[in-house]
């Protein structure tokens, strides 16, 4: 398995301590098994940490903290784009298509990820296809994770009417992730 940036640790702690408050956080801390309790309670947002801790944190989320109906996931995927565009990059992106966005985004996910590469095909002007391949998080719920963020950034940049569908899947056995989105 990969490794993730300590970034992604950041999000989720954030979203929980300011959204949910602290027995949520202890709540998540308790559901983690020991090493990744351990890494998560002191991580660095610059340092890397294998994805399996990543995959049992975005879990306890949705178990410990949600309902395990994936609400939770959607909320902290939403949350996590929230913070990683900031006010100067929203008036940016606006201008542009989101399409152009969501191809950018793709140049820095080895920033946050060290597995995966995003081939981005815009099918019309309010349409594209994200296919992740290389990843090696087989986890049906960071990917949903994944699926409210990059439906978050795109409602961010001012697309409308968002439909973000994960058509595809390595965790259900699929050859790769793909999503369809499409926006007016």
């Amino acid at each position: 398995m990969g490794r993730i940036k300590g970034t992604n640790l950041s999000h989720v702690r954030e979203f929980v301590v300011k959204e949910l408050g602290g027995d949520a956080l202890a709540r998540l801390d308790a559901a983690l098994p020991a090493a990744s309790r351990e890494a998560f309670a002191s991580f660095s947002a610059t340092g890397w940490y294998p994805e399996e801790v990543y995959v049992e944190v975005v879990r306890a989320l949705d178990d410990a903290v949600g309902a395990g109906n994936g609400d939770m996931l959607r909320r902290g995927g939403a949350y996590a784009a929230e913070y990683d565009i900031s006010r100067i990059h929203r008036l940016f992106f606006r201008i542009a298509n989101p399409a152009f966005v969501l191809e950018k985004s793709t140049e820095i996910w080895a920033r946050f990820f060290d597995t995966g590469e995003w081939t981005i095909k815009r099918q019309k002007a309010t349409s594209a296809e994200g296919v992740l391949t290389g990843w090696t998080i087989t986890d049906d719920r960071s990917c949903e994770y994944l699926r409210a963020y990059i439906q978050r950034m795109f409602e961010i940049v001012g697309a409308k009417d968002v439909e973000n569908r994960h058509v595809e899947c390595r965790a259900r056995g699929g050859a790769q992730c793909r999503f369809l989105i499409a926006w007016r």
